[in-house]
């Protein structure tokens, strides 16, 4: 049976792949998803939370799954860790899927990615909290995340957001060689990440870019239609 595991985004949890999994589940294959460390359920002290910490953990539960036909699905600020656990996790990982996700080059960071009208607010936020994290306000993560959610549905999302631990985005990325085949999912309605800017880093991969009409939070308002784009070999 075929297995995805799905890494969410900054700020985001496990519970935002719960459709998602269950479309994938009636399609036949089967899902798992994990809180990141200071994300969800997961206790762990954010101002101690960075990027290696995101590896780490993915990496643990990528090797606690049996599967021997397994797919990674990053979505987000997952990106920054995709191609360093595609580089270490061998035979049985045959695919790993970007999903309007950050690709970074050897030695840059995750902010160096973000629209250079925004960097300004992750700083200023972060250095403003208790614990250097960014948390954004309804009315931006209502236009970044859940631009094409109804008002109840992203209200619901939004109160299962937690702040974001600001360090990973200013930690760098090293370089990496993908060992399995990379795929790049653009959603052409996202509000977080400029169109332009996925098509570059589709390239980056070498990877052929694949749309799909969606706002950024594709798992939340399309997830029938995600599935079967992941199924898609």
């Amino acid at each position: 049976m075929r297995h995805f595991l799905l890494v969410h985004g900054g700020s985001h949890g496990q519970w935002c792949w719960h459709d998602l999994i269950a479309q994938l589940e009636a399609r036949g294959a089967s899902a798992s998803a994990l809180d990141l460390p200071g994300h969800g359920d997961d206790p762990t002290p954010r101002q101690t939370v960075d990027r290696q910490a995101y590896v780490r953990a993915v990496r643990d539960c990528l090797e606690s799954i049996e599967a021997t036909d397994l797919t990674l699905v990053g979505h987000s600020l997952a990106g920054i860790v995709l191609p360093e656990l595609a580089d270490r996790c061998g035979v049985r990982l045959q695919q790993v899927v970007y999903l309007a996700a950050l690709v970074c080059q050897p030695g840059q960071r995750a902010i160096d990615l973000i629209p250079e009208d925004r960097r300004p607010s992750y700083f200023e936020q972060a250095e403003a909290s208790a614990d250097f994290t960014v948390t954004w306000p309804y009315e931006k993560a209502r236009q970044l995340f859940f631009s094409d959610l109804t008002e109840e549905r992203a209200k619901w999302a939004y109160q299962r957001l937690t702040p974001q631990p600001f360090q990973v985005y200013l930690d760098p990325v090293p370089a990496a060689v993908a060992k399995c085949p990379s795929r790049y999912l653009i959603c052409q309605g996202d509000q977080c990440l400029p169109q332009a800017s996925c098509q570059e880093w589709a390239e980056r991969l070498g990877a052929r870019p694949e749309m799909i009409e969606s706002g950024h939070d594709v798992m939340l308002s399309h997830p029938g239609k995600l599935a079967e784009q992941l199924l898609k070999r």
